[in-house]
């Protein structure tokens, strides 16, 4: 299950656990950025702590349209119940989930006055998967709590 907090400075929470290649583990909890098309973003003493290989590196455009030149390593999530295996960029601050793992989910947020806000990841069966495209597991609507 996904789990998941909007805080009360707007901030959508989501907990995604990582695993490096040797097994090692961390729950992660990211903030999710719907402005980030990729999949996630880990500080250095995170990816150092995994032990993820570095494959490549990317330009990246931030939010201030500073272009930087960041590394990519590999890595495997626990994502809807599955292992996923993705690619990560490397950046110091605080974990990013971008929309690459929430594609073709539906994502419902929540918020509320004076209780604790939530949001709902639901995965629903795309107009591609229909047309016989399966890259999303060919489900149909199932709500994930978050």
């Amino acid at each position: 299950m996904i789990t998941g907090i909007v805080t009360a400075e707007r901030e959508t929470l989501v907990q995604v656990l990582v695993r490096g290649p040797n097994g090692r583990e961390r729950q992660v909890v990211a903030i999710l950025d719907t402005g980030f098309s990729e999949f996630l973003t880990l500080p250095s003493s995170t990816v150092a702590f995994l032990d993820l290989p570095e494959l490549q590196s990317n330009e990246m455009t931030l939010a201030d349209d500073t272009v930087v030149e960041v590394p990519v390593h590999k890595a495997t999530i626990l994502w809807d119940g599955a292992e996923r295996s993705i690619l990560l960029h490397r950046v110091d601050g605080t974990p990013l989930l971008g929309m690459g793992p929430v594609f073709s989910h539906v994502l419902t947020l929540e918020g509320r006055r004076h209780d604790a806000a939530r949001c709902i990841l639901e995965w629903k069966l795309m107009a591609s998967e229909a047309a016989g495209d399966r890259r999303a597991g060919g489900r149909d609507w199932k709500r994930v709590r978050c």
